[in-house]
Formats: structure tokens, sequence, C-alpha cells
């Protein structure tokens, strides 16, 4: 859960995920103060924290954090002060990566006295709106810097700036293991230094509409992997930004690799956003129609609404439909949820699609999901994401 402040705690960027803790569309969130917009358990830490943020400590913790429907869940939080190039801090990053519960775990306390990591966050004016964003590019003071532009995102791409990671899918409903299921997922080196928070990258990528060739860069690392380990049965599930799905050229760039490598299309999985593909069913129709003539698949994820299924199917033919996890985690606790899943489920398997479950935690969640006989899992419980290049080619 990711989300961007500036002095005043007025958000000037947020997540998904951030909106779907709070239940808001975009516009209840963007520009507004935090304190409008959240509630009194979620504003409270901040407010008794600010003044250490905007003194430029990073603040970490960990608590109960309640979900909208009063379901309590484990959080690591952190606030990182964001300074620009005098020394003042400008903003400050908001960071909750939610934990599986574990019984008699209580959350830790803040330490005060513990010692603060500084940011290496450089900026001059606030995020994202403008081309001006800077960082500085090592732990140690200096004062050459690198401007965050188009250009400098199309320099860290070709200069392959990013390490990919892998994270594990696995079936449930059997024990069929023809093949091995993996979501591919990525982060900035800035990132795996501390230079930037983990997934902060991408609004920046986005920003500069420099998705597709950032999306080209992952294909054309996958299919190579693909092409040099042939034996490997392995579909990795790949997720496809909005602008790259309006991109006509992009089913022609895939096609030239498949080609060029004699990799099947059938181990490329396209995921696709629900909301991506309703508020773009044209491009969404051209792109499954031209992918599948590859033989590759196509997965439709963030599903929570049973409608969702009747409106889409109808426009596109897809393989999978990844289960959102915000509901998937509740399914023990709430009623409603799990109605929900199972409605999924049984639609899903009418039009001979397969499912997924994402932020799988805990084996008490994977016996029921097996009980109502979702295909595939994913999350934590399951497996942890880790660096692709330690993907056991024997898979």
């Amino acid at each position: 859960m990711l989300g961007y402040f500036n002095t005043e705690i007025r958000c000037r960027y947020h997540n998904r995920i951030f909106r779907r803790w709070f239940g808001l569309k975009s516009d209840q969130i963007d520009g507004h103060f935090l304190k409008e917009f959240s509630n009194e358990e979620f504003f409270s830490e901040i407010q008794n924290n600010i003044d250490e943020i905007l003194a430029g400590k990073t603040i970490h913790n960990e608590r109960i954090l309640k979900s909208m429907k009063g379901f309590p869940y484990i959080f690591t939080e952190q606030y990182l002060p964001h300074i620009d190039n005098k020394g003042k801090t400008i903003g400050f990053y908001t960071l909750h990566t939610p934990r599986a519960q574990e019984k008699n775990r209580t959350p830790l306390k803040p330490n005060k006295d513990e010692k603060k990591i500084q940011p290496k966050l450089i900026q001059t004016n606030e995020i994202p709106t403008n081309n001006d964003i800077k960082l500085q590019q090592n732990s140690q003071p200096s004062t050459s810097k690198s401007e965050i532009t188009a250009a400098r995102i199309a320099q860290a791409i070709d200069g392959e700036e990013f390490n990919l990671y892998c994270q594990k899918i696995i079936p449930i409903k059997s024990l069929d293991t023809s093949s091995s299921h993996y979501e591919i997922l990525i982060r900035m080196h800035e990132e795996e230094n501390n230079l930037m928070p983990p997934g902060s990258f991408l609004p920046l990528v986005d920003q500069f509409k420099m998705m597709p060739k950032l999306d080209r860069w992952i294909i054309n690392h996958i299919v190579q992997w693909l092409s040099i380990h042939p034996k490997a049965n392995t579909v990795f599930h790949l997720n496809l930004a909005r602008d790259t799905l309006k991109d006509l050229t992009f089913p022609n760039f895939i096609h030239d690799q498949l080609q060029k490598t004699k990799v099947p299309g059938s181990r490329l999985c396209f995921e696709i956003e629900v909301s991506d593909a309703e508020d773009n069913t044209i491009d969404t129709y051209i792109f499954t129609q031209k992918i599948h003539e590859l033989g590759c698949l196509i997965s439709l994820c963030s599903f929570s609404d049973n409608q969702e299924i009747l409106n889409l199917q109808s426009k596109m033919k897809v393989d999978y439909l990844k289960i959102d996890g915000s509901i998937v985690c509740n399914i023990l606790r709430d009623e409603e949820d799990l109605a929900k899943i199972r409605t999924i489920h049984q639609l899903a398997q009418e039009i001979n699609v397969k499912t997924i479950a994402e932020l799988v935690e805990t084996d008490d969640i994977i016996a029921k999901l097996q009980e109502i006989g979702v295909n595939y899992a994913q999350g934590f419980g399951i497996a942890k994401p880790h660096p692709f290049n330690e993907l056991d080619t024997a898979v």
C-alpha cells in the first residue's frame, strides 16, 4: 500500500491497494487531506510521528489495522521523508505491507530511540505531476545526480537497471503438475539499494508513457530464458500495462520474439486488470484476439464482482480469472466474500475458464479454496517472490 503526501499531509499519489483499503475512488483521495478520507486509527499514527518525519527521520513500525469490514491485519509500515537538494523535507511516502495473520503474534511497538535510515530521495517538486524528479545515485554524499525523465527511464531500461522476480502459482484443485506457473514481478536497482520505496518507480514509468518499452524489456528476457531452457515446462504470467494494451504494435513484437526463438506462445500468459479491460474494451478485444492467434494465454485479474465475468467474457476469450486478494483473505471470516468466490468460480467453470486465488496466506485458506474447487493459488502462504535468476531450471 503506497501513498505520497506533501508536508500538509495532502495526498499527491496513491496506488490501487491504497485506494481499495479505504474503499474509495481516486478522486476521493487525490488532492485530499489524509484526515478527510481515512479513519482515526490510520491517521493518528502519522500525526503522532509527523514532526519526526518532517525532521527527516524514517519511521519503521508494525501494528494491527482493521479493514473497512472490521477485520484485523498485521502491517509493517514505513514513513519515508522526501528530501530536496537543500536538505528540506518536502513530502513523505507511506508504505504499508500486509503480513499473514499469525497465532499468538502481537504487533511490535515502535522504538523511537532506534537508529533511523535516511532515504536518499532528492526532488525539486511534488510527485508524480512533473518531470523534475531527481534522486541520488549512491548511498554516499554526492553532487552527481540524475534527473528521472522519460530519457532517464529509457536509459534505465536500455541499461538493464531492473531486476526480475517471480512468484510461484500452484494447482490446488488437483495434483496436476504438468506445468509450473510463475508470475513475473520487477524492481528497479535503485529500490534494491533503498534509494526509492519499493514500487514507487512504476508510477514514473507510467507517467512518461514508457510502460510499453518496459514491457518489451520484460518479454524479451522471459522469451530468451525459455529459448535457453526448452525443456522447462513453465508458464510465465506477465502483467500488462494499460498503455501496452493500447499499443497496436505490441502483438507484432510478441510474434517476432516467438518466431525468432521458436518458443511456444502457450508459455506466456498475459495478465490484464479488470479495470483496464472495462475502460479499454475495444483495445482489449483486439489484443486478446491477436494474442490468442499466437497461442498465448490471457488472465483477467482482480475479479471481485460476479457481473464482471459475464460482461467481459461476452466480449473476449480468456483462459484464467484471478480472484482479487482482498476477498480471498477474508473467506474464513466473511460469508459475503466466501459466497462471491463460490459464485465467481462456478461461473468460470460454466465458461471453461480456470480460477486463480491471489493473496493466499494460510493453510486454512488453501483448504477452503480446495473445498470450493478453485484451480490455482498464489501468495505468501504458497511461496514468496524470489529473484528470477534463481529459478530452478528443472521446473
